[in-house]
Formats: C-alpha cells, structure tokens, sequence
C-alpha cells in the first residue's frame, strides 16, 4: 500500500527538451541543501541509464515503470522506504519530463492514484513551438534510445495527430487527471534571455536557490544541430534497428564525436537545424495561436509563447533529397563503426544465421566504400545491403529478388524516406530493361544467390563494375569467376570482389 501524506508535491511535467535535465541535475546535486529545507527530490526513482553521459537523465521515470510493471514494484518499495525516512519533508519534488505530452492516460491515471491524498501542483515549461519541434527532432533523431526514422514533415504530423502543438489542450488534460491545487507554466526562451531557467523553476515553485551560482550556470543535454549530423544519424538509423540498446547509445556517443571533429574541417557557416526547417500549415499555426493565447490569459504566462509563421511554398526539393555537405561522410563513418559494435556484441558461441545482416560479417569495410563509391547498384537477394545503398545521395539502388521474397521486403526497401529511391524488381528481364541506358557499377550477391541469376544481373553492367560476393566458398567463387570471365581482385573477411579482367588489369596497372 502506498505511503500516504497531506503534504505538497511538486510534479515537474516537461515538456521535454525545454531545459527539464539541468533542472533535474541541480536537483539532485542541491538534495541535500534542498532536505534541510524539508523539500525531497528523491533518489531511489531518478534514472540515469546511458553510461556514455551520466549527466543525462529521464528523471524519475522509473516511477512510471514501477506503477505500470509488476517486474518494477521494487522501485516503490524503494521510493516509500525513502519517503519514510524523510517523513519530516513537507515537499516532494517529482520531475519526468514525458508527463506533459508523451504518457498514455492509463499511466498518468495511475501516477496520479498514486499521489491521490497529496496536494499536487504542476509545473510546465514550455518552449516556442518552432524551435520545440526543431530541437524535439534533433534528440529523437541522435538518440541511440528512439532513433527516429521520420523526416521533419513526418515527424511534425505525428505530433500535431497526438494534440502536442496544444499546450494549453495537454494543460487542460493535465488537470482533469491531476485535479492540481495550481498549474505554474514558465516560458523557457524568456527565461533563459532573463536569470536562467532553473532560478525561474525555483521562483515559480516557491524555493529558495541554495546555490546561485549554480542555478544560474547549470546546463545539460545541450546537443550539437549541425544540419549533416541530423539527416546523417537519421539516415543511419534505417540500418541499426536490430542493435542492442547499449551498442545503439555507443554508436550514438561515437557519432556525435566524430560530427565534432568534422565540423572543424568544414566550412565554418555549416548550416544548422533550426525551428527555420519545420514547416506549419496556416490551419495548424491558427491553433497554436489560439493554444498560446490560452496560456496567456487562463493559466497566466507571461510573457507570452513566440508564435509561428506559415511556412511558404517553396520549389525546393525536400530536406531528406538535398545534397547535404558531409552527411554521406558521417554515413559511410557510421556504418562502418556500427559494423563493429555489432560484431563485437555477438557472442562467439552465437548459432550464425541463415542470411546474416553484411554489416556482422568481416570485411564490411571494403563493400561500405564500393557502395559509397557506385552510382547504380544492383543488391540481388540481399535486402539489408539495398537499404544501405539507398542511404546515400544520388544513387540508384535496384533491390532483385524472387516475387515472395520481394513482397516480404517491399516496405524496408521502399518506403523509407531516404536520399535515394530503390527500384524494387521480381524478375531478371526487368532489370535489362532498367539498366538499358545506365549499366550497373556494383552487383551484391550472397551466396544463395543462383549463377544464372548472377550472370544476368553481370550482363546489366558496365565495363569498370565490380561484382561482391559474400559467403561463397573458394572452390564456387572461382568457378563463378571463370563461368563469367572475371578476376577475383580482393577477398577479404566474408567478402570476395570480381571485376572484369581488362578492368583489374587496368586498375592493378594505374596501382603500380
């Protein structure tokens, strides 16, 4: 049974990316300045889960988890014992930044069961929707938590169907749930022009700053926005669903390293993702102006939210189509080290699969460079490999498969989103038709993959293409190579590469 107090709760709401860690972490760091003062943030449900950066923090969400998972009711055992042990506090403070627009009902429902005989009051801060959105979809797109696959239009639909453009709706809903004794909302871009947003947090919440300095210092989760380490990581994100959690939030870590030091060797006006890429129809910006004017004149802010402008129509090609200086090169980055992590978190002992992803098998680094390097590539029976090719600009990647296999991939291969489109193909014929007037430079097969089949997929190329085989073993592989006339150039890993004999010749020649 839950402790129960007639006691004050502070619920800090969110909204996310509106400065919800450095509140949070000074917080934690003041807990014991903030107990003399008989308030409580509690430290048995503040999470902190990325071991690459242990200053970020979804607050005391594990108290969500605990409410709505029996495998979690030991986090309340934890959160009681703790309550109980600082009975004589008169506030709590609980921070979980998801609360605000992210929560199904069934769980703010149960939170607020939880707290039923405490008197609640929320507090929001709340950020110009604009450049919410924008920085919304930067941290969703870097995340090695949600790795988000939308582009910007298609991210902003999905908030807009859920209600999150509304903030003074979600309020609304807030306290029909929480039935609080007093909603207090702060404008985080105001706050952050006047003494900081934490001292506003304390202001707001009636706290005193036990440390100014630091209250007004203190910052988290400040993410770079450079505009190729957005649509590159978003684009990565399409081949690394099937990671491990933790390799995920490394690659993320190793990424945003890596961004740093190719910033330093571009041009130093690198375009960055602001609010400026996220597109409002006049209808949705007509009820956030309505929304805003809520909280001005219902629930008191002051001063009021910034408002959108409709965007205008434009010829330009969408964001996810243009040519973004250095994207392809965190791409190719990216693979490449994601190819790693996912190697090195196999176990050794591991069953291997029937049709292993290319990127967990040795030598991925050679067959990386030749997609990045080819224009046209023709990916036979090999699905994973097609959509790696389709995460580069300006190529034609050309997926070939049997018509069942085909349908099974259809929506992975096509309907993603992506700087280049994928021509999807079930038959052989088709693909002589396609490639009649621009031959192929690069054909992947593995090695389930028929020789008639490679040998009509060969007869679509060009003089200079290269042909990568994966997992053929020594005595098929140069049986194919002398079926079709070619050269084995390299083996390397699980990798084998063929050209055509006058092409290696030439090409061993201009090495020498």
């Amino acid at each position: 049974m839950p402790l129960t107090f007639s006691k004050r709760l502070l619920l800090h709401v969110g909204q996310p990316k509106a400065g919800s860690t450095a509140i949070q972490n000074y917080l934690s760091a003041q807990r014991e300045a903030l107990l003399a003062q008989g308030i409580l943030f509690p430290r048995s449900v503040l999470l902190r889960r990325n071991p690459f950066d242990k200053s970020r923090t979804p607050g005391h969400y594990t108290l969500l988890q605990a409410l709505t998972d029996p495998d979690y009711a030991s986090v309340l055992d934890a959160l009681d014992a703790e309550l109980l042990q600082h009975e004589d506090a008169r506030t709590l403070i609980v921070s979980i930044e998801s609360l605000f627009s992210d929560q199904p009902d069934p769980v703010l429902m149960a939170l607020a069961a939880r707290f039923q005989d405490w008197d609640i009051e929320i507090i929001a801060v709340l950020r110009a929707l604009p450049e919410w959105m924008a920085s919304r979809y930067v941290e969703e797109c870097l995340s090695g938590f949600r790795g988000c696959l939308q582009t910007p239009d298609q991210f902003c639909d999905e908030k807009f169907a859920r209600g999150a453009h509304d903030y003074a709706g979600r309020l609304d809903h807030l306290a029909t749930i929480f039935r609080p004794s007093a909603i207090h909302v702060i404008n985080y871009d105001a706050a952050h022009v006047g003494d900081g947003l934490v001292p506003a947090f304390l202001q707001q919440a009636g706290l005193s700053a036990t440390d100014g300095a630091l209250a007004t210092g203190i910052r988290a989760n400040v993410r770079e926005k450079e505009l190729f380490l957005v649509e590159g990581k978003r684009r990565l994100n399409h081949a690394h669903a099937h990671l491990p959690a933790l390799v995920r939030q490394e690659l993320e870590h190793d990424i945003r390293v890596h961004a740093r030091e190719m910033a330093l060797q571009l041009p130093p006006d690198i375009p960055r993702f602001t609010g400026d890429h996220i597109e409002f129809p006049p209808a949705r910006c007509r009820e956030i102006l309505r929304s805003n004017a809520r909280l001005v004149k219902e629930y008191g802010l002051v001063p009021p939210l910034a408002d959108p402008a409709p965007h205008k129509d434009s010829d330009d090609p969408a964001l996810h189509k243009r040519f973004i200086d250095g994207a392809d090169a965190l791409l190719t980055f990216g693979l490449n080290r994601m190819a790693q992590l996912l190697q090195a978190a196999i176990p050794h002992d591991a069953p291997k699969p029937a049709n292993p992803h290319p990127l967990a098998l040795d030598g991925h680094e050679m067959l990386i460079a030749q997609i990045a390097a080819a224009r046209v590539i023709v990916s036979m029976n090999a699905p994973d490999a097609a959509v790696i090719a389709t995460c580069f600009h300006n190529k034609l990647p050309v997926y070939l498969s049997s018509p069942d296999i085909v349908l099974h991939n259809l929506h992975r291969v096509s309907d993603t989103c992506l700087p280049s489109d994928a021509v999807v193909l079930d038959a052989p014929d088709q693909l002589a038709k396609l490639l009649s007037v621009t031959p192929a430079d690069l054909v992947i097969c593995p090695v389930r993959t028929p020789l008639r089949q490679i040998a009509d997929a060969w007869a679509c190329t060009g003089a200079d293409a290269v042909l990568v085989t994966c997992g053929h073993d020594p005595q098929k592989l140069t049986d194919m190579a002398l079926h079709l006339n070619l050269l084995i150039c390299a083996q390397t890993g699980a990798f084998a590469f063929l050209a055509r004999k006058t092409t290696a010749h030439k090409k061993k020649a201009g090495r020498t």
